[in-house]
């Protein structure tokens, strides 16, 4: 072991990872050693690249952060444009001869490349962190992902509103009359009826003519009425209100009727003219015919499109010819909500790249130069003679550094009563306890050539 004495010491930072936009070059090779690539749980944090789709949207950012391990790196894709999603990551740290698997004519071949993983839109992913360890000594990157835009848009909400009126048909043909006219003695009944206050069409007292038949007056009588309506897209809500002069029976597309103030068999009675009460008609008085009925479980009775509501009215009988005596009419009032789906953004897929240089080949595809940079010197003097500290500067938090030396002395404090040189070194030697950067099973002198890289030429 030489003499020891005073030195200087030229101090280096250890190389850092830096980006640039200068395009890199490797030879071809025959064998390519296999990287690896493993999720890992703390993001990377310096800036690589932008993450750009369809070669004009920036969508998010690739960041990464060298590790003290010799060409491993903590990869992190992260997507912060919110309408967009990571569906596929491919990565590759080239290194020289790697173009050689994962390029071609037409440009980079991301399935090719060593890290793969892909996941479903519905996870809605925009972060992905990995650790990749490089077989060789990395030149650059090709970061690239598939995004995925999904359909944008909103439920447009609509109303509908069906009234009695001339827009009813008679289902034997023809249109409904307005019944009686001004005065008609049923108004608080369509006060009733029309009062629902997000639907301002107005109902009106229907029937077959503005007044009953004399005949219909005395024994009684039914018409058959019907309205067929549009709901734009799928009906969320639904109110009927309905009342008649006696009585009613109403239901929606054919469906299951529903009767009011009438004797389950009525139909068939009506069949040979028989509207008597309480035999068909249950009440003939203002207690029947006076009462309005709401129904808020129609919805299930709708659907989208066309729907059509029938609805029979009938007169009961009563010992008068007079029409104003024993007048008939229907009146209703459906009132409800509907949403539309409206497409505001079409779904979306773009294939994305970290962006730097332009690869060779037909299609784009883009590469990020690795560029390890020297950002700091800081040249310390130390004493020998098994003293400790720096005797010309200190050195600074935080930083890697690589030590440049020439002399001897004593660098760590390994060294034990046993074994006094532990931690002695040399310009070309270090002695050192076993495994540390160096494959010495031992406590033993170790050159510089035999530790590991990237620590090649240290001590």
């Amino acid at each position: 072991m030489k003499t020891k004495r005073w030195f200087s010491i030229l101090v280096v930072v250890a190389m850092v990872l830096a980006m640039s936009t200068t395009a890199f070059a490797a030879p071809k090779a025959s064998n390519k050693i296999p990287d690896t690539c493993i999720p890992w749980g703390t993001e990377a944090t310096n800036f690589a690249a932008d993450l750009v789709a369809g070669q004009n949207i920036t969508v998010g950012a690739v960041y990464i952060d060298a590790t003290t391990t010799a060409n491993t790196f903590i990869v992190t894709y992260k997507v912060n444009d919110p309408h967009w999603f990571l569906t596929e990551i491919h990565f590759e740290a080239i290194s020289a001869g790697d173009e050689a698997y994962i390029q071609g004519p037409g440009g980079l071949i991301p399935g090719s490349f060593a890290c793969k993983k892909s996941w479903d839109i519905s996870e809605e992913l925009t972060s992905y962190t990995f650790l990749y360890t490089a077989g060789a000594t990395v030149t650059g990157f090709a970061a690239h992902a598939v995004v995925v835009h999904p359909e944008v848009g909103h439920m447009q909400p609509y109303s509908f509103c069906i009234v009695s009126g001339t827009d009813t048909d008679l289902t034997l043909g023809g249109d409904a009359s307005i019944a009686w006219g001004p005065g008609a003695p049923w108004g608080s009944v369509a006060t009733n009826v029309n009062n629902i206050a997000e639907c301002p069409d107005t109902a009106n007292y229907i029937w077959d003519a503005q007044w009953v038949t004399p005949t219909v007056a005395d024994i009684g009588g039914m018409v058959d009425f019907e309205q067929t309506f549009s709901i734009i897209d799928t009906p969320t809500s639904a109110t009927l209100k309905i009342a008649a002069d006696n009585a009613f029976e109403y239901n929606f597309n054919g469906g299951t009727p529903v009767i009011e103030n009438l004797a389950p068999d009525w139909r068939t009675l009506a069949g040979t003219d028989n509207f008597d009460w309480p035999t068909v008609v249950i009440d003939p008085n203002p207690s029947g015919w006076g009462q309005v009925y709401t129904y808020t479980d129609v919805l299930d009775s709708l659907q989208e499109g066309s729907n059509t509501l029938f609805v029979t009215g009938v007169n009961a009988d009563w010992n008068t010819t007079s029409p104003t005596v024993n007048p008939a009419m229907v009146i209703y009032k459906l009132c409800g909500t509907s949403e539309l789906y409206v497409k505001d953004e079409p779904c979306a897929k773009e294939t994305a790249w970290g962006f730097g240089e332009d690869a060779s080949g037909s299609n784009w595809s883009q590469t990020i130069t690795y560029v390890p940079d020297t950002l700091f010197h800081q040249e310390l003097t130390v004493p020998a003679s098994n003293s400790t500290g720096v005797a010309s500067d200190t050195l600074i938090a935080s930083k890697q550094y690589r030590i440049e030396v020439s002399g001897t002395w004593k660098f760590v404090n390994w060294a034990t009563p046993a074994i006094p040189d532990l931690g002695y070194a040399d310009a070309g030697y270090s002695y050192r306890i076993p495994y540390v950067l160096a494959p010495n099973s031992e406590n033993a002198w170790v050159s510089g050539d035999d530790l590991y890289s990237p620590y090649v030429g240290y001590l």
